[in-house]
């Protein structure tokens, strides 16, 4: 009956209903159950906040009752977008994350495990070794919890390691791949990210997604809130300090050997994190939602992105192709599709052959 009582103490808070006695028990029970904590800090992020002013009526709540869940689901999704303009909200929408919120304080944490696959703990594989206090897995888009309660999502295919005494006597981690940190304020012990080529990441409290694939050639930091600064493993060069809503790109050459670390830095890159204007999301956050969001990227970068999610391998048989720059947004569509969809905007042909792709100029 605690699971009941957590959705109940939670739909309290969204609607500004909730005593500091109530807020400090939800705290608990949401310690006591890591496996909803997930699920409750999911929807914090959506930043719903119901107002007492629009009560459901009767009839709303009768048909809340009968209520389509997924088709609710789909409108709650509409309906975040609306965070982007408060000032236009209407009634309708306000009422829509009414009827949507509850559906989901109803006991239907079903949403958390069927629509957002990102929050599947069960999906990690937890490897302790002498020189990590852990290693985690993600066969899929996947949501830990580390020790020091700072929230993680590992992209597909990315291993994330904690260094011993994680959480206790230091908060430095290795990533091979991509994830988004919801970093906890912690002012004693630095978060610190490790990166290949020597780059490490250090933050005190902060939202930030990295790319960093070993087989790609370059590696990305995209900073949402607070303060990150990169360190580029060389005395020479400066630390980079990034702001809010700031993308740096470090080009790296991955066919060195790791004898000079400053050789292998080829390029670096800032640039304002901007919306795709298709989905009006944020591309580089997007594969938290298994969707795939680029804009304006060249086709060279956007074949990593395919590689990647489509476990294929991409080969451009002419070079020039990797220039062009493409804009476009794909949810739970296949390779084909993708494809397909591109060639209306992009002169090019392709042939699959088993997991080889090849792509060519069709001028």
């Amino acid at each position: 009956m605690e699971e009941s009582h957590i959705w109940d103490l939670l739909a309290k808070e969204m609607v500004g209903n909730i005593t500091n006695e109530e807020k400090d028990k939800l705290e608990n029970l949401l310690k006591e159950h890591p496996d909803l904590k997930q699920s409750a800090f999911y929807l914090n992020r959506l930043n719903i906040k119901v107002e007492a002013d629009l009560p459901l009526t009767e009839e709303e709540k009768k048909n809340l009752e009968h209520s389509n869940f997924h088709q609710v689901m789909q409108e709650l999704d509409v309906a975040q977008d609306f965070e982007v303009n408060k000032k236009r909200k209407s009634k309708r929408l306000k009422k829509i994350l009414v009827a949507a919120s509850l559906l989901v304080l109803m006991g239907m944490a079903a949403f958390f495990i069927l629509e957002r696959p990102l929050e599947r703990q069960s999906q990690l594989a937890g490897e302790p070794n002498n020189v990590f206090e852990e290693t985690f897995k993600a066969p899929q888009v996947t949501s830990i919890v580390l020790e020091d309660g700072t929230n993680v999502w590992l992209n597909r295919g990315s291993v994330l390691e904690c260094d011993k005494g994680f959480g206790k006597k230091n908060r430095k981690v290795t990533l091979k791949g991509e994830a988004f940190f919801d970093v906890a304020q912690n002012a004693t012990l630095p978060f610190i990210v490790s990166l290949k080529k020597g780059i490490e990441i250090k933050v005190l409290g902060t939202r930030f997604n990295l790319q960093s694939y070993q087989n790609s050639p370059f590696i990305e930091a995209t900073l949402l809130s607070g303060k990150i600064a990169l360190d580029l493993a060389s005395e020479e060069m400066e630390q980079i300090v990034m702001k809010p809503k700031q993308k740096v790109r470090i080009e790296v050459n991955t066919s060195l050997k790791k004898v000079d670390e400053m050789k292998q830095i080829t390029k670096i890159e800032r640039q304002w994190v901007k919306k795709n204007p298709i989905d009006h999301k944020i591309p580089e956050t997007a594969w938290m939602d298994n969707r795939l969001s680029f804009n304006n990227m060249s086709f060279g970068d956007l074949s990593y992105q395919l590689e990647r999610m489509y476990g294929v391998d991409i080969v451009f048989k002419d070079k020039k192709l990797k220039q062009y720059h493409l804009t476009g947004s794909f949810k739970q569509k296949s390779l084909k599709h993708v494809l397909e969809a591109l060639q209306f905007t992009t002169p090019f042909k392709y042939k699959k052959v088993g997991n080889k792709i090849t792509l060519e100029d069709k001028n």
